[in-house]
């Protein structure tokens, strides 16, 4: 799969297929019930790490400021989604 934007900012091909897999994985944290929230937690924070380092990958790059803040939207919707998920756990106990 081509993704110009791994080669633009520079970023190595074993890049691209690491984050890949680890954000299938994180994916599957958080559909599947079966998981801690401990875990879950993890997999927050490590969607958060790549969706902040994404902001600063394009920044650093030179990529204009509204094309660097593109992740932002993507952070408030992780965001709503961890506090939706305590609110529920919290219901739930």
């Amino acid at each position: 799969m081509y993704t110009p934007d791994y080669d633009r900012l520079s970023l190595p091909n074993y890049l691209r297929i690491e984050l890949s897999v680890f954000k299938i994985l994180g994916l599957i944290v958080l559909l599947l019930p079966q998981f801690s929230m401990r875990v879950k937690e993890w997999a927050y924070a490590g969607f958060g790490i790549t969706l902040v380092s994404a902001i600063v990958a394009h920044y650093s790059s030179g990529d204009a400021l509204m094309r660097s803040l593109e992740p932002v939207f993507f952070l408030i919707i992780l965001a709503v989604s961890n506090i939706y998920m305590h609110k529920l756990n919290n219901k739930a106990i």
